[in-house]
């Protein structure tokens, strides 16, 4: 009784993965564009879906900042960073402007896509929870929700 007492206390109150889902979601999309925010990248986020343990969300690159850019590039290769702030401060502001929101931000976008998993996976492990996460490219997200989302188990309850 004693053994069972505790298993039940314990279970109590511990939420399962379908429980904390809703809640992980929700946080991550506010969290996101503000830790991509300090490293120079404009980006929206939104959960799109949650089904049991399963959650969806779509992180939207706007732009990024060649300043923010240039200063990582430096710490590794001062003499491209310095070149590129060179180029980039002979550019007109709105041709800057209409380069940092459509073509970094599609390159941005894109090595977003397949790096953000491995972080995400890091930084809930660290509070406990195991996950997997994916990232992908707007034109693999169908395939990929398809293979997903046949594979969740029915809903109990």
């Amino acid at each position: 009784p004693v053994k069972s007492a505790i298993v039940k206390a314990l279970s109590n109150s511990v939420a399962s993965p379908s429980a904390m889902a809703p809640n992980m979601a929700s946080s991550m999309a506010e969290e996101v564009p503000h830790k991509l925010g300090e490293q120079g990248i404009s980006a929206d986020a939104s959960v799109v879906l949650v089904s049991g343990a399963f959650f969806v969300l779509k992180v939207s690159v706007r732009g990024g900042s060649f300043s923010s850019l240039l200063k990582k590039m430096g710490e590794a290769k001062p003499r491209a960073a310095q070149l590129g702030s060179c180029f980039v401060s002979c550019l007109p502001a709105s041709m800057k402007e209409k380069i940092e929101q459509d073509v970094l931000g599609a390159l941005l976008a894109k090595k977003l896509a397949s790096n953000i998993a491995p972080g995400i996976e890091e930084k809930t492990l660290q509070q406990g929870v195991l996950v997997e996460a994916h990232g992908c490219a707007p034109a693999d997200e169908g395939a990929y929700l398809i293979e997903k989302l046949g594979s969740i188990p029915p809903a109990h309850g």
